[in-house]
């Protein structure tokens, strides 16, 4: 179970700057929560919307594309589902990635 989840100043810093926005950083949280362990998960758009709950499926696509354009995410089309991973994560004090590069 985790209890702590780590935001890296760089996203922060992307909010403050206006490449993102706040949404978008409610969905970095919920992907930090589900794909914190640096692997990639397969979940579609309308189910990341069901579970942020006030969230429209709209709204996420358009965060996800934020994200996406700002490299702290991964995403890519399979047969059936969208893989997403984080490339901006602390995964321990040894390895933060700060847009895919270990910092």
């Amino acid at each position: 179970m985790q209890k702590f989840i780590q935001v890296p100043i760089a996203v922060q810093q992307d909010v403050l700057s206006g490449k993102l926005i706040g949404n978008d950083l409610v969905l970095y949280n919920y992907l930090l929560c589900k794909a914190g362990h640096g692997k990639p998960i397969y979940f579609s758009n309308k189910k990341i919307s069901e579970d942020l709950g006030g969230i429209s499926n709209g709204k996420v696509s358009a965060g996800l594309g934020r994200l996406l354009r700002a490299k702290h995410i991964r995403r890519k089309k399979t047969a059936n589902k969208t893989l997403t991973q984080l490339t901006t994560i602390v995964l321990d004090r040894d390895n933060i990635y700060i847009k895919g590069k270990l910092s």
